[in-house]
């Protein structure tokens, strides 16, 4: 069956509504973003939006050359690939949205493929996300596209910050506790926690901390792709990596020294059709709320961000609905029903043999508006 004989929904939403026109109940309140540019909210945080620009993108995924296994060849493949050999062909994709948060406002997305079957929050980080199980759809047809098409006002964001203003934290909040923890890729070992120490010396002031770990790491750290090994302890040993691997290496060492920060994954817009992979990180203090934090290229982006940022999720080892229970890192992109991070598109298969390929691209990119 050909491409064109595929059930296509397009789902439009419009940042007025705060939702999807179907179904209309469930996408609107899944759309009410967590955060709007501070421009249109009178209770301005100390981090600034200015200096708007318009973005459109597209995300997508095709799954092509689908081939179901059966008999043998189903329980050979799928005991190579330490699934349970009767497990049938099946095939799950999930999507974190991109929505509403301080950088960005998203007045249009276009959802162009099979409709998801479901769409929940991640309610540890904030994220939601898009779950479809496409097994029905692997005897149907040839290939499987899904494509987002969303249009983004990225905001520069400038922070305005008193560091002798700096309360302390509430240890015993949800935000401390869960942002301070070791967990995969961010352990805190105690090579760690030895070099946090190092860097922040006596220091007790957070903001002060937070800017000691990312002058440090700026400077110490050297841009190599692909790293060796993903994960902060990998990055402290070799004191390389990629984009992913500064922002974890920030991240735990922040977490080391007390501070509550976080993992951002998201893309660089450029002139189309340029779109790249990006990675930064988040840091939260007290009565300030979350602020930037990208140490990979530019010593300047501290409580900054340019206005080339699209955010698609936020946090590591992000929870997925639905996840099978034979998911792990060496056949799926998840592993325990968590995935390390979201940026295109996270899969999980058995029973096929198939051709998955991502895309992403820059449709249009505005000058900043002033």
């Amino acid at each position: 069956m050909t491409r064109t004989k595929l059930f296509i929904v397009m789902l439009i939403v419009s940042v007025f509504l705060g939702g999807c026109a179907a179904p209309k109940k469930a996408i609107r309140s899944f759309y009410q973003g967590d955060q709007k540019p501070a421009s249109l909210n009178p209770q301005t945080p100390p981090i600034v939006p200015f200096s708007p620009r318009l973005i459109e993108a597209e995300l997508r995924v095709v799954i092509s050359n689908i081939h179901l296994l059966k008999g043998k060849a189903l329980a050979d493949d799928n005991r190579k690939r330490g699934i349970p050999p009767q497990t049938p062909p099946q095939l799950h994709l999930w999507a974190s949205a991109i929505i509403p948060r301080l950088n960005q406002h998203v007045p249009d997305l276009k959802l162009i493929g099979p409709a998801p079957q479901d769409i929940f929050a991640d309610k540890e980080n904030g994220n939601r996300i898009f779950y479809w199980n496409l097994t029905p759809y692997l005897e149907k047809q040839d290939s499987i596209v899904i494509s987002r098409r969303v249009k983004i006002e990225s905001y520069a964001l400038l922070g305005i910050i008193d560091s002798t203003a700096v309360l302390s934290y509430d240890t015993s909040g949800a935000v401390f506790r869960f942002y301070t923890k070791s967990e995969p890729f961010l352990e805190l070992t105690p090579d760690i926690r030895a070099a946090a120490a190092g860097i922040v010396g006596d220091e007790t002031n957070p903001y002060k901390k937070t800017r000691m770990i990312f002058d440090w790491v700026h400077r110490k750290m050297t841009y190599i792709y692909p790293p060796a090994k993903r994960g902060a302890p990998a990055a402290l040993a070799s004191l390389k990596g990629d984009c992913g691997q500064y922002a974890d290496l920030f991240i735990a060492l922040c977490r080391a020294a007390g501070v509550p920060a976080r993992f951002v994954g998201g893309f660089q817009a450029q002139k189309k059709p340029k779109l790249s992979f990006h990675a930064w990180a988040e840091f939260y203090l007290p009565g300030m709320g979350w602020l930037p934090a990208d140490a990979t290229h530019d010593r300047s982006q501290f409580a900054r961000l340019n206005n080339r940022r699209l955010i698609v999720s936020v946090g590591s080892n992000i929870f997925l609905k639905h996840a099978p229970s034979w998911a792990t890192y060496s056949n799926s992109d998840l592993e325990d029903s968590r995935t390390d991070i979201m940026q295109v598109a996270t899969v999980a298969y058995a029973g096929i043999r198939v051709k998955i390929k991502t895309g992403i691209r820059t449709i249009r990119f505005d000058k900043a508006s002033f």
